[in-house]
């Protein structure tokens, strides 16, 4: 059905054909009855997905927590022309109800022909119904046993997964509303989580330290890091430790935070969520304030947001999912200045966290005025993500100025969550199990229409997926210090408590995040399951010479 966002594809549409034909055979009534209530809800949803997204528990949280002001304001951002497909459609459907009850009954038919046609009506009903099951049902069998955290996000059982676009939408609309009161429940109830850690001794050096996670931020499209663009002013200036070989956990944010934010420790064959960095740190006796540009409840975003709840003061820009609406994340700044202005009572070291929408597709978006556009590289979407990177150097630098003016002790940390790839070396890729068999394109071999298309996505495949930048900058560094260590973002949460001067006999004694000890064998989360991080494909920025990471930095560093 063409009103549904999410469309159809052939086998669907097929579908679709069957059910109606079978219906209208059945009973016109019934036909037009079940035609009429069916294109309701997407014929509401219509305009609303054309300037955020497909349905999901976000939407739905942005639906229930939106007030009357906010909901004229979300009215204002529909212009006339999103109107035209719904009234169209509407007129459409008006008259193909007049056809129905027009066509004439067939009324002299023998027996034989009313047994036929019945037969065909039986035929024509069940062939939609199989059609509308056979993809969930295939689904269910492939993946019932995948792991844990993957069922997580896609249960193996679901009618989201059918051909038919009009049941998908439904099905998504009662999943989307069953998870927005699961995920609120969860943030509830993550508010009275108690600190289960053990903590020894606590040693701050620093009055304030800020973690800022950046978001699809590759660790080559840096200038810092040798991307040949001036894209990071400040922090090509900027005393500090810059570590060129960290590794992202997961190419995504849900499962990429989950391993990072998150100490993984399984209990009775479920994550326990007490474990986190949030947790961590008020046991440690630091006030904990969460500022996050993403957002509060959606799919995605629960993983995150569950430490904001647990944070002793917390700030989301969206009420809903990440993707309801484009907010800059020089917003948060506001926020961030009074929170420094208010001295706690028991002079307690603070930690602010930040949650950026950074570099999250589509990069265009992130940008809140042409003249954060600067820069001209390849083609519209990479230069707007080349100029994401060149706004969270920005944002950097605006948050090091506050602290400054503070004149306190401070520490700071950024990392991405995740990398990306480029479009066109994902298309190569996809549906291909044996990568060593894989011969990338060149950005210079593609032609004019597909370098002027091409962009950047989630992938799991390619080592630049999970290439991100890691730097930390305190208000003592008298250098600015590039290192090549590889480490992986599994034992991050071990690098936060020594960078809080936190001792716990819950994280092990002997791992050393800060020392020049590399890790050794480093694997990551493809989205399906563990795989050594060296076995994955190189995918360059369009233009790059392929070169590893130490070669990039020695150059960098003559």
């Amino acid at each position: 059905m063409l009103i549904v966002p999410d469309r159809a594809n052939f086998i669907g549409l097929f579908t679709i054909y069957f059910f109606y034909c079978g219906l209208f055979l059945l009973n016109r009534r019934i036909f037009a009855y079940t035609l009429f209530f069916i294109s309701l809800f997407p014929l509401l949803y219509y305009p609303v997905s054309l300037h955020y997204s497909d349905l999901n528990s976000g939407v739905v949280a942005a639906f229930f927590e939106t007030n009357v002001g906010e909901s004229f304001a979300f009215l204002k951002n529909f212009s006339l022309e999103d109107f035209y497909f719904p009234i169209f459609y509407v007129i459409c459907l008006y008259f193909t109800l007049r056809l129905a009850y027009a066509q004439p009954k067939p009324q002299d038919d023998t027996p034989k022909e009313v047994k036929n046609r019945k037969i065909l009506t039986g035929i024509l009903i069940f062939g939609g119904i199989v059609g509308s099951i056979a993809l969930p049902i295939k689904y269910y069998f492939q993946h019932k046993n995948d792991p844990l955290d993957v069922q997580t996000l896609a249960p193996a059982w679901s009618l989201t997964y059918s051909n038919n676009n009009i049941l998908r939408f439904y099905a998504n609309l009662v999943d989307s509303t069953e998870n927005y009161y699961a995920d609120k429940k969860a943030l509830e109830e993550a508010q009275n989580i108690k600190d289960p850690w053990v903590i020894t001794s606590v040693k701050p050096k620093y009055q304030n330290y800020v973690l800022i996670i950046g978001e699809s931020a590759r660790r080559d499209y840096h200038h810092v890091f040798g991307f040949p663009l001036d894209d990071t002013p400040f922090l090509d200036k900027t005393n500090g430790y810059f570590n060129s070989a960290y590794i992202s956990a997961a190419p995504a944010t849900y499962h990429s935070l989950i391993k990072t934010l998150y100490q993984e420790r399984i209990e009775k064959g479920h994550l326990n969520y007490a474990y986190n960095i949030i947790t961590l740190a008020k046991a440690a006796g630091f006030e904990t304030i969460w500022m996050s540009n993403q957002g509060a409840i959606g799919r995605f975003d629960t993983v995150a947001s569950r430490l904001g709840a647990m944070s002793n003061q917390k700030y989301f820009t969206h009420k809903g999912g990440y993707n309801t609406e484009n907010i800059s994340d020089l917003k948060l700044l506001p926020y961030f200045k009074n929170a420094l202005k208010q001295q706690n009572k028991d002079s307690k070291p603070r930690l602010f966290i930040f949650h950026l929408m950074g570099s999250h597709p589509d990069f265009c978006s992130r940008l809140d005025s042409d003249k954060e556009k600067i820069f001209n590289f390849k083609n519209k979407n990479l230069s707007c993500y080349v100029d994401t990177i060149h706004l969270t150097d920005h944002f950097i630098k605006q948050v090091v100025d506050l602290l400054k003016a503070q004149h306190q002790s401070y520490s700071l940390i950024y990392f991405s969550d995740h990398g990306l790839a480029n479009s066109y070396s994902a298309d190569a890729v996809a549906d291909v199990d044996n990568l060593a068999t894989v011969s990338l394109p060149n950005y210079a071999s593609l032609t004019a229409s597909q370098q002027k298309d091409s962009s950047m996505t989630h992938n799991g495949k390619f080592k630049q997926d999970y290439q991100v930048p890691f730097i930390k900058l305190s208000s003592d560094d008298t250098a600015h210090t590039m290192v090549h260590v590889p480490r992986s973002a599994h034992h991050f949460i071990q690098g936060f408590a020594e960078w809080l001067g936190i001792s716990t006999p819950d994280l092990d004694q002997n791992y050393h995040f800060w020392s020049d000890i590399p890790d050794k064998n480093i694997e990551v989360f493809n989205l399906e399951k563990n795989v050594p991080y060296d076995t994955l494909l190189n995918d360059p920025y369009p233009g790059e010479k392929i070169t590893t990471s130490t070669e990039k930095v020695m150059a960098k560093n003559k």
